[in-house]
């Protein structure tokens, strides 16, 4: 297992409960996190801290996720900073693959469900699996944010 203590996460989210929630979660995992409220402030924190990962929200005042990840990929210091993209918008997955960003986690999701994201990629990069299986991409399709959750984590318990 990586150890998550020497792992450091910018976590860029407008919305402070959820960040301050999902900053805690991350911390109590071991990891050292370091916040942010907007792209903006994002960038200056991705120079100060050098994170091993960033996790963004797409909508954001100042800078959005879009012009973040942009921002990000065109930087020699920081366009190799593996990104996640947490967004309601679920059908932007392709598009922000095709900007460069690592993962996509669709909102609502539960904390452990970003801890567990977060643990899986890097262990991924790290050439540790959590079981035998290969990793394999599902797409949930519906209209019931509720069940496709439900579904969702069944399908990543799974590996």
């Amino acid at each position: 297992m990586v150890e998550a203590q020497k792992k450091k996460i910018l976590l860029v989210e407008d919305e402070d409960d959820s960040r301050i929630l999902m900053a805690k979660k991350l911390e109590q995992s071991g990891y050292k996190v370091f916040q942010a409220c907007h792209g903006l402030e994002g960038i200056q924190a991705a120079e100060d801290h050098c994170p091993d990962l960033i996790i963004t929200d797409v909508v954001m005042p100042k800078m959005n996720g879009n012009e973040f990840v942009s921002v990000l990929r065109q930087r020699p210091l920081l366009k190799d900073i593996p990104i996640i993209v947490m967004s309601i918008r679920g059908n932007m997955r392709d598009y922000f693959e095709r900007l460069g960003v690592n993962e996509f986690l669709s909102k609502p999701f539960l904390p452990k469900e970003l801890v567990s994201a977060v643990d899986q990629f890097f262990n991924r990069s790290a050439g540790i699996r959590d079981t035998g299986l290969e990793v394999k991409r599902v797409l949930i399709a519906g209209s019931d944010s509720e069940c496709i959750g439900l579904l969702g984590e069944h399908v990543r318990s799974l590996g």
